[in-house]
């Protein structure tokens, strides 16, 4: 410092080169009494001469560490041939929150759902008061359970209209969503209004930048977990026929892309709309998580 003050690099007044001094006296200070430096100085075995030539960064280091300049990123010393550096490295939180926009998010954010209330549906406020109605409920949790625990298996939840089919349906997705949350294990699960979906599909047909594509969708649905067909057979029945060799086409692509689908349906024989191919992967694995809500009164 005498000689970078006295006509080296540098040609200071002697009350600059005294402020610098002091700053440099205040930096050396900060680091020699700062427990994080000090282990990072003896697990790296640094010289004396190399904490001197990088006492400005290591001070730097300490004051970036009390105000990160980067939202869910903290500091973290390195060094490299006798370089002392500061990089940044996501946080435990900031990973832990890009965890959940992969993983527990896609339910609330990719879901396709005509009434967004339906995202609230949970076992909770699931309304019951009749021995058929708690033993749907009983059997929903069962087949919760299950999925949480990683088994593979369709489900069909099939009767009336408003007897609380998606209801459960949704209740399962949303425990299933926020039990693997705690867990902080990986679990997509994705919630599809039928009839929903395939009207954003056929408005997207002549819209060349729309997200609603057969390829995004069959995106979401391949990378998922667990995936919810919710009200099978609406596209269809409010015409009164078959279902169109479109719908035919894209469903069996659903169903052969995917070996965990829970499916709610009004139709009480699926074969006389969907080819029997359709219906007979959708049944697969359901032998234990069939639940037949005929005889539950209208909830609506």
């Amino acid at each position: 410092m005498e000689n970078l003050a006295k006509g080296g690099l540098l040609d200071l007044s002697p009350e600059t080169a005294e402020k610098v001094d002091n700053a440099r006296v205040g930096a050396i200070s900060r680091v020699i009494t700062d427990d994080e430096i000090q282990d990072f100085i003896s697990k790296k075995e640094l010289s004396d001469n190399v904490i001197d030539t990088n006492i400005s960064e290591l001070n730097n280091h300490i004051i970036q560490r009390s105000k990160p300049i980067t939202k869910g990123y903290s500091p973290a010393l390195r060094s490299y041939e006798g370089m002392v550096i500061t990089e940044y490295a996501k946080t435990a939180n900031q990973k832990q929150q890009e965890h959940e926009e992969k993983t527990s998010a896609v339910l609330d954010r990719n879901s396709i759902v005509a009434d967004k209330a339906m995202l609230k549906a949970n076992f909770s406020n699931f309304k019951y008061s009749t021995p058929e109605e708690k033993a749907a409920l009983k059997k929903a949790c069962e087949i919760a359970r299950r999925y949480l625990e990683g088994e593979e298996f369709n489900t069909i939840f099939k009767g009336e209209a408003g007897a609380g089919k998606s209801h459960l349906a949704m209740a399962i997705a949303q425990w299933v969503n926020d039990q693997a949350r705690q867990r902080r294990v990986n679990k997509r699960i994705l919630f599809l209004d039928v009839n929903e979906m395939f009207r954003k599909l056929k408005a997207g047909f002549n819209k060349p930048h729309t997200y609603w594509t057969e390829e995004n969708v069959m995106t979401l649905i391949r990378s998922a977990d667990l995936v919810i067909l919710d009200d099978l057979g609406s596209e269809s029945s409010f015409n009164g026929k078959q279902a169109t060799e479109y719908v035919q086409q894209f469903l069996f692509a659903i169903v052969n892309a995917h070996h965990s689908i829970i499916t709610t349906t009004n139709l009480d024989d699926p074969g006389t709309v969907y080819n029997p191919k359709i219906v007979s992967r959708l049944k697969r694995n359901s032998k234990d998580s069939v639940i037949n809500f005929n005889g539950i009164e209208d909830k609506r």
